[in-house]
Parts: structure tokens; sequence; C-alpha cells
């Protein structure tokens, strides 16, 4: 299961390539699709901080296929020149990031000043930064929800340490309470013994 989880933004980023195609859906998924993504990526982090309760491992496992994704593409599009790209692993490199593109693409054009918004124009310095800030989006993501996990089962054991000790709070109070009352009978035995 921790497998198909890692691997599954590379399911969704070919999803979403094919959704993006189509006319009307293609323009919703397009804009929903990064904060979906995202959503989805600090839950599955929940998932695996479940499993390996160390903050690194969590992260390695989650995002280590990411960061081999982004080695095969700066190997695609930066060490290898123009028409030198193997095409199935030029598409395949850009699949776990690709449904973040609404965002990232903004900020990779914004941060490169030779670059427009029309994907013709894009450098190849900008869109290595595009993969950056997505892998970086991605481990963001992962962060916050190993987080958030994290608080909330510190939270449970509280919780449950506070209803332990409430528990014996309440024993502690019960038997003080009888042996008040016996007290009290002993003290009043006494009283009637003298009285006699």
């Amino acid at each position: 299961m921790l497998i198909l989880l890692a691997v599954s933004p590379i399911v969704i980023g070919f999803f979403y390539y094919v959704m993006v195609q189509l006319p009307v859906i293609g323009m919703i998924w397009m804009y929903a699709a990064p904060f979906t993504v995202l959503y989805y990526w600090g839950w599955v982090a929940t998932v695996f901080r479940s499993h390996f309760k160390s903050f690194f491992k969590t992260m390695f496992w989650m995002n280590g296929l990411g960061i081999v994704m982004f080695l095969l593409y700066i190997w695609q599009f930066v060490l290898l020149k123009e028409g030198e790209q193997i095409s199935v692993i030029a598409v395949f490199s850009q699949l776990y990031t690709i449904s973040l593109g609404f965002i990232t693409t903004w900020i990779g054009v914004v941060l490169d000043k030779g670059s427009s918004l029309d994907m013709q124009t894009i450098s190849v310095t900008a869109s290595v930064i595009i993969e950056v800030v997505s892998i970086l989006l991605m481990i963001g993501a992962a962060a916050i929800g190993y987080f958030i996990e994290e608080n909330r089962e510190k939270k449970k054991m509280e919780s449950a340490s506070l209803t332990e000790e409430q528990r014996i709070e309440e024993v502690e109070a019960v038997f003080s309470d009888r042996q008040m009352e016996d007290y009290e009978l002993k003290d009043i035995e006494e009283a009637q013994k003298q009285n006699v």
C-alpha cells in the first residue's frame, strides 16, 4: 500500500495530462489540481507517519521517487542537447509534478525574467525552477501532514493519560469518602461507649 501511495503522484500526473485535454473539465481541473494534490499528499504523509515514526524516513520514502524524477528531468532537459532527449523518459520525468503546473509555472516565470507565460518561450532555467518549486511544495505538504498527524497522536495520548488520571482521582475520592465515613462511625461508636 505504501508503495502505491508513493507512486500515486505519477498516476495522478498521467490522469491530469489526460483530463486537461477535455474542454470544460480540463480547465476546472487545471486550477483545482494543485490544491487537491497538495492536500492529498499531506494526507498520504499521515499514513506514512503511522508506519514510520521518524520524520526523515517518512520524507525519504514519500519523496524519494520525486527526487529521482527530478534527476531524470535534469538529465533529459539540462544535460542532453535539444533533440537528444528520449521522449518516453522526458514525458515520464514530468508526470510526478505536472499537476502542480498552474502554481509553479507562475513562480518559475516570475523568478526567471527571460521567460513569458507562453509555453513556447519558457527557458530551461525557468523549467528547472518550476520542477524545483514543485518538489519543494510536495515535500512541504508532506511535512505539514506529518506534523499534523504527530500533533494529533500527542493529543490522543494526552487525553488518554488525562482520563486515566481522572479515573485514579475518582477512585481515590471514593476511597477517601469511605475512609471518612469509617472514621465518623468509629467516632460515634467511641462516643457511645464513653456515654455508656
